[in-house]
């Protein structure tokens, strides 16, 4: 398959900002929060920063067969997590807000910028009503208790003319990623969120993964490799289409059914650089993923009505290109639908 030379543009002028994460984060610098490990007595045996690190020494204790660090003999799983928030001051919430901001914003190297926050932490979207074989974004990994100073910080970054609020139907993301494609190479996507590295004809800069902003050719099918660690990453449509087929865990999108990160991977990484003129195939391949693992009639519980559903892999495909894709205005759907409706007909 054919993989064109790539010309590099020159550098993005105007930054478009995802700002929910930033908002997450400078509201925890108003908090300090403690992760205690707690015995049947009520005793506090061990006492971490965070949950990451309260867990990686449960799981120490399991593979050493002891506690080596605060010298805990007992059964690990009879312990009780409690947590132990302590309030700061809301103005080093602000400070840290725009210590991020203008951080992004230099490492871009763009000349110009505008944010976007959502309205409220929580919000409906688009993508609540698509979703019927898992609830969108009810991964327990979203139950995280909400930092103090969150809609503190949220009315602080409105208070900034270069912050606006998206508003309606879609997601702060879906904005960004449409205004930074509109710009073309002059744009430019900040987001620490995966789903932005879907963009294509724009630049794409992750500033907790990346050193400075990165394009996005619309001339290929996309981008896929694995990183030095494993982790597959991705540029364009082949990356979206990899999460099709791969799912989501953060916003509970299943994906395919039996395909893990490897196995998607194995599937489309052939197509890494190819000449746009094969999406076609790439999308063929996603769609013997999806009837391969859900068939013709697959029978489930529908996630938010209860009633049973009979699906095809069709639909099922339709449904998770629905959850992955960044709409590029109100009215947009995704523009592969119709080449999966072509596949469905050749595969029937």
């Amino acid at each position: 398959m054919h993989k064109p030379k790539l010309k590099t543009p020159p550098k993005p002028l105007f930054a478009y900002l995802d700002l929910d994460s930033v908002l997450f984060k400078a509201a925890q610098a108003g908090q300090k929060i403690r992760y205690k490990a707690v015995d049947q007595r009520g005793k506090v045996v061990a006492e971490f920063g965070s949950a990451h690190e309260y867990k990686n020494w449960k799981e120490s204790i399991e593979f050493l067969g002891g506690d080596f660090e605060f010298g805990f003999t007992g059964d690990v799983d009879s312990l009780t997590r409690e947590v132990e928030y302590k309030i700061g001051n809301v103005e080093d919430c602000y400070k840290a807000f725009d210590h991020i901001v203008n951080d992004w914003v230099e490492a871009s190297g763009c000349e110009d910028w505008v944010g976007y926050v959502s309205k409220a932490t929580g919000q409906k979207n688009f993508r609540y009503s698509v979703a019927t074989l898992k609830g969108y974004k009810s991964s327990a990994s979203r139950d995280a208790v909400k930092p103090h100073y969150l809609e503190d910080v949220r009315k602080y970054a409105n208070q900034n003319p270069k912050i606006k609020t998206a508003r309606g139907s879609v997601e702060v993301d879906d904005v960004t990623c449409a205004l930074a494609q509109k710009k073309g190479w002059r744009g430019c996507v900040l987001s620490v969120d995966k789903d932005a590295s879907g963009c294509q004809n724009t630049h794409i800069f992750n500033p907790d993964v990346m050193d400075e902003p990165v394009f996005s050719s619309n001339k290929i099918v996309g981008r896929l490799w694995q990183n030095e660690k494993g982790k597959v990453v991705g540029l364009g449509t082949l990356f979206w289409l990899f999460q099709c087929v791969y799912g989501d865990s953060v916003d509970s999108i299943p994906g395919c059914k039996g395909v893990g990160e490897k196995g998607a991977y194995n599937l489309l990484k052939e197509f890494d650089g190819v000449d746009v003129k094969y999406l076609p195939e790439v999308v063929d391949v996603v769609c013997e993923a999806f009837k391969s693992s859900y068939g013709d009639e697959y029978e489930y519980e529908h996630c938010t009505t209860g009633e049973i559903v009979t699906a095809s892999w069709k639909d099922l495909a339709m449904e998770m290109s629905r959850l992955v894709y960044m709409k590029k205005n109100q009215n947009d759907d995704c523009f592969w639908l119709d080449l999966i409706e072509k596949s469905y007909e050749e595969f029937k």
